[in-house]
């Protein structure tokens, strides 16, 4: 069964678009990353966040983060975490450097991360960046 957005649905009279059940749960932002318009698509979701990062309108690499369950011998302060890529580039290190760091402010929630990324030439400092940009925008 796939998960819907978070939101209170209820029956009655129809909203106006600002007052939708969904308006914090989807955010689109348009940014800058290395000087190159890239589409930021936030997605709050019952059990995980979509993030969704593409400069040409494709999602590319999908990676699938989460929080693990306490590992033995860990405490609460140390969580550990699976990082796991589900499709596109296998050697995307970049790409699941920025899936760890956002993982690490999401899993708090108890929800899992599915990140979309199509950034070309992803680097350090672009990952660096569109880390920034991402949290300035975060639906969790």
């Amino acid at each position: 069964m796939a998960a819907i957005p978070e939101s209170n649905f209820t029956t009655g009279p129809r909203r106006s678009p600002a007052s939708h059940p969904l308006q914090n749960a989807v955010h689109k932002v348009l940014v800058e990353v290395e000087g190159k318009a890239t589409d930021v698509i936030l997605t709050r979701y019952t059990n995980r966040i979509f993030i969704l990062a593409t400069q040409n309108g494709k999602c590319g690499t999908l990676i699938n983060a989460q929080r693990d369950s306490k590992a033995m011998g860990r405490t609460e302060s140390e969580p550990t975490y699976s990082i796991k890529i589900l499709l596109g580039k296998r050697e995307d290190v970049f790409g699941e450097l920025l899936a760890r760091a956002l993982i690490e402010k999401i899993g708090r929630t108890g929800k899992s991360l599915l990140l979309g990324l199509n950034i070309k030439d992803l680097d350090q400092k672009k990952t660096k960046e569109l880390l920034g940009k991402i949290l300035e925008h975060k639906v969790w």
